[in-house]
């Protein structure tokens, strides 16, 4: 049974897709996967093994070499970049702004998919940019300018622009490097409550088992293949992660007891 017949459509659908950059070896080689709305789906992987190519092949930034993706039963080509943009958010979290800007503004910027002909903001827009703000705890750096922000503080306007624009589906790239253990723990609330209480489909590219553990599904992606495909308890065994990461890098992580640095990650009634 294909992932299409067995999933209805829903969501993200992936089917045997190949990507390299030109006449090079491919970096994504064969990959089949989905991601349900309302899912927490982590990716995992060592560097070089294919996990930012293959978001911004999901998003149609990259474009694949064969093979299908559809977007809730339609196939990427036949969906407009505007209309992406609306339903599907990828934030990296490399670069920024060319000139100064401040935060509110970066903020109005990720509502740009949903601005008329004119590009012209509403109220609505800046309610939208106000929740986002409140949500990732920007309120008192609305007029601050990003050149002045931390790495961190950086990281938390990224992720704000993509809430501003309500996706349907947030795909992150490393949301947690240069954050703190306080925002990390208050990001993994976020993407919960994301999931759970508005139906947003949230795939995160990940370094650290940990967090992963909090996430419904886990994908290991190896050399441009998925190797896993499954829950947290069942992916993270401990014969897989020294397959893919080398013997005992990971010893620390048992199923029998807690792991090392394990967060609370209760919902936030706050969020």
């Amino acid at each position: 049974m294909s992932v299409v017949d067995e999933h209805k459509e829903a969501g993200l659908i992936v089917e045997n897709v190949h990507f390299s950059f030109g006449d090079h070896a491919m970096l994504l080689n064969g990959i089949n996967m989905f991601l349900r709305p309302g899912e927490q789906l982590a990716l995992l992987g060592v560097n070089g093994s294919g996990k930012t190519s293959l978001l911004r092949v999901l998003t149609g930034f990259l474009k694949r070499r064969s093979g299908v993706i559809r977007w809730d039963g339609v196939d990427i080509d036949a969906i407009s970049t505007a209309q992406l943009a609306r339903r599907v958010a990828l934030v990296d979290m490399e670069g920024g702004p060319l000139f100064s800007m401040e935060v509110r503004e970066l903020l109005l910027l990720g509502r740009s998919p949903h601005t008329g002909i004119w590009g012209r903001f509403t109220p609505e827009d800046e309610c939208m940019v106000m929740e986002a703000a409140t949500c990732m705890n920007l309120l008192p750096l609305l007029d601050r300018l990003w050149q002045e922000l931390s790495r961190g503080e950086q990281q938390r306007v990224r992720l704000a622009m993509a809430l501003s624009s309500k996706p349907a589906f947030l795909l992150l790239d490393e949301p947690t490097s240069h954050l703190d253990p306080s925002y990390q723990r208050e990001l993994l609330r976020l993407c919960r409550d994301l999931a759970l209480n508005r139906g947003i489909g949230v795939m995160a590219v990940l370094h650290d088992v940990n967090l992963a553990r909090h996430f419904d599904r886990l994908l290991l992606l190896h050399e441009g293949r998925i190797l896993f495909d499954g829950p947290p308890a069942e992916v993270l065994e401990q014969s897989r992660l020294d397959k893919i990461y080398g013997t005992g890098v990971f010893s620390m992580h048992s199923w029998e007891g807690l792991p090392v640095g394990t967060l609370n990650v209760a919902p936030n009634p706050d969020l």
